[in-house]
C-alpha cells in the first residue's frame, strides 16, 4: 500500500513531542502555559498533548504514512488511551503480542 502522508497527524506528533519535551525541561508548566504561549486554546493543547504518550509503533506509522485509513486528526486526538494496546485497537492499528 503506497503511503498517505497526513499533514494533520504529522502536525499533531511533532507538536505533542516538541511540547512535551518543554515540560520535560521546565520551560512551561503544562497545557495551560502552552496555549498561553502559542495563542492556541488549552482544550485544543490538552488533546494534542495527549499524542506525545503515543505507542512508538503507532508514531512511527504516522510519521511514514501507513497509518489506517480512517485515522483522522479528531480521531486521533479524541481520548488518547494511555495503554499502547489500548490505542492500538482505538486507532485501528494491528495488536501486538506484550513482551
Amino acid at each position: 500500500m503506497p503511503a498517505r502522508i497526513s499533514s494533520s497527524l504529522l502536525k499533531a506528533v511533532a507538536r505533542a513531542h516538541g511540547w512535551y519535551q518543554k515540560v520535560q525541561n521546565g520551560q512551561a508548566l503544562g497545557p495551560p502555559s502552552l496555549a498561553r504561549e502559542t495563542g492556541l486554546t488549552e482544550r485544543y493543547v490538552r488533546k494534542v498533548f495527549a499524542c506525545a504518550f503515543l505507542a512508538p509503533d503507532i508514531v512511527e506509522a504516522i510519521l511514514e504514512g501507513r497509518q489506517p485509513r480512517d485515522l483522522t486528526f479528531a480521531k486521533l486526538t479524541k481520548k488518547v488511551p494511555l495503554s499502547w494496546v489500548e490505542q492500538r485497537e482505538q486507532f485501528g492499528f494491528p495488536v501486538r503480542e506484550q513482551a
